[in-house]
């Protein structure tokens, strides 16, 4: 498969293919376990052109099965910036709490969920340290499954933002509109797909930010098998 529409430099791809070929290394021989990677891009603009620039950052899912077992995030150098390990109760695919962890190992953060028909609808976040509910977050989706409204709320229940998500009819997200509690439009990103893969899941996509001509970011997906 090849886009028309991306143009990684050399740097950056040669430095995305050897960390999913090491994830790959590492899971190729356990049945059962593949890999979801996201790569965030700076846009560069030259002229009436554009491309994908420097890293931003990134994000790699470990799944067992249909559970998600990790997610790694790194820094906009690839460097690990933290690891969230998921826990399950039950054979429900859904994990029932989460640990996050630091560089070091250090747990900097713990969550637990609230699952229904088949969905998380609660994350509560707190304190690595001292467990102090620290954030919630509530979800909603609609008749297809798909994520919808994502509703931060501090630690006294006050709602700080809302996220609003639009999809097509692949459940690829296309929009995605933050709100304060008045409903003032903070920021709202669409999104432009370049490629898609053979089960249309989008591998490459542009996000333009508030209808501006030239995309802000590049994104890049790829999935291990």
């Amino acid at each position: 498969m090849k886009s028309k529409y991306s143009n990684l430099s050399a740097g950056s791809l040669l430095l995305a293919v050897l960390l999913t070929s090491s994830i790959l290394s590492c899971t190729s021989d356990k049945a059962g376990e593949h890999t979801t990677t996201l790569y965030a891009y700076e846009v560069d603009i030259a002229a009436e052109s554009y491309s994908a620039g420097v890293l931003r950052y990134m994000e790699a899912e470990l799944y067992k099965g249909n559970r998600l077992h990790t997610k790694t995030y790194y820094n906009n150098d690839q460097s690990v910036k933290g690891v969230e390990k998921y826990t399950y109760e039950d054979q429900d695919s859904l994990p029932e709490s989460s640990t996050y962890f630091g560089p070091e190992g250090e747990i900097l953060a713990r969550y637990t969920f609230i699952n229904k028909d088949g969905h998380q609808v609660q994350r509560n976040g707190y304190d690595g340290s001292t467990d102090e509910l620290l954030r919630q977050e509530r979800y909603q989706y609609d008749s297809r499954g798909y994520k919808i409204t994502k509703l931060l709320f501090d630690s006294q229940d006050q709602m700080q933002k809302k996220y609003l998500f639009a999809h097509d009819q692949y459940g690829n997200e296309m929009e995605v509109q933050v709100v304060d509690p008045t409903n003032k439009t903070l920021i709202k990103e669409e999104f432009e797909i370049a490629l898609v893969d053979e089960k249309n899941r989008w591998m490459e996509k542009w996000g333009y930010v508030r209808g501006d001509r030239f995309p802000k970011t590049f994104y890049k997906q790829s999935f291990s098998k």
